[in-house]
């Protein structure tokens, strides 16, 4: 696990916890922030792969980051998940992939 994924679970359990999960994206942003390139390149790797295979909380601070950020390098990713939101009949999928749909347009247009 890297050093990035294992603050992630330990932010994301300690908002959980508090009943707090705007909190956990407040406290992401900030500490993804503060890395330095080498370091958020590293995160970007376990950002992207939340973004295709994560669970629906760490897609979510995934997804926020990718959009705070602008993380352009995400655009595979994220398309990969559009068609399978697409696919995909759960209740929230329809709303996700809108979610989605714009992130990917917001990414677009910043570059």
């Amino acid at each position: 696990m890297s050093d990035w994924r294992r603050i992630w679970s330990e932010v994301s359990r300690r908002h959980i916890a508090a009943k707090d999960s705007q909190g956990a994206i407040v406290e992401l942003f900030k500490l993804y922030s503060k890395l330095d390139p080498d370091e958020r390149k590293a995160a970007n790797k376990d950002l992207f792969e939340a973004i295709r295979d994560g669970d629906e909380t760490f897609r979510y601070d995934a997804l926020a980051i990718t959009s705070e950020f602008k993380l352009a390098d995400a655009m595979p990713h994220l398309n990969h998940l559009a068609i399978r939101l697409q696919m995909d009949d759960s209740p929230g999928a329809p709303f996700e992939l809108q979610w989605v749909q714009r992130i990917i347009q917001k990414l677009r247009t910043s570059t």
